[in-house]
């Protein structure tokens, strides 16, 4: 008799182009780096992700194969599930996303640092609260118009910041002077640029 599959090697499913729907059984209880990266026939975030204990990297990039409001939803879920309080890293970067979650789903992702949701369809931006301290966040190449002035909080080594191109017309105000002396790098170019959020301090 067999012993119950335990984990999903790194890059398992990588590529894989046939992949629509991934039915695990609940005995895994961890997911190597890149498992489900490209798999342009994925329909959804396989179910086994909402099941975990926990995960430090999750890795959804180039699944244009999920929909824009399924990806939302299944954020969302993520993000309320008790793995989501564990998550490090998110890549979900060359996808259908048009929306984030509602800021009382994000503001659980509590060890989040590194956010890459660059080259999506995103209009709308909610807010993770400034408890949520990141180290990198990547928003470019979207349709983005307004950054929430709570989006998040930074912390002392941020290593880069990507809102270039999307349609900004004011830089928002997001930063403290505190934060600003330790920034790697902050892009903002190719957008609408007119002036800087004053509104609200």
């Amino acid at each position: 008799r067999g012993k119950p599959v335990t984990s999903i090697a790194v890059s398992a499913f990588k590529g894989s182009g046939r992949i629509e729907g991934v039915e695990i059984a609940d005995s895994v209880t961890s997911i190597g780096d890149n498992a489900f990266y490209n798999c342009p026939k994925l329909t959804r975030v396989p179910e086994i992700f909402f099941l975990l204990p926990s995960i430090q990297a999750f890795n959804l990039a180039c699944n244009k194969g999920i929909s824009a409001a399924q990806l939302r939803s299944d954020w969302q879920r993520l993000a309320e599930s008790p793995v989501g309080k564990s998550i490090q890293i998110m890549y979900l970067s060359y996808n259908n996303l048009e929306a984030f979650p509602p800021s009382a789903a994000l503001s659980k992702m509590v060890k989040l640092a590194l956010l890459d949701v660059a080259h999506n369809n995103v209009k709308t931006v909610n807010a993770f609260g400034t408890d949520i301290k990141f180290t990198s966040l990547y928003l470019n190449n979207n349709s983005i118009e307004t950054i929430p002035t709570d989006l998040c909080g930074f912390t002392e080594d941020v290593e880069g910041l990507n809102f270039s191109y999307n349609k900004l017309t004011v830089i928002p105000n997001i930063f403290d002077a505190s934060s600003v002396r330790v920034m790697g790098s902050v892009n903002f170019s190719h957008n609408e640029i007119t002036g800087v959020d004053l509104a609200n301090g």
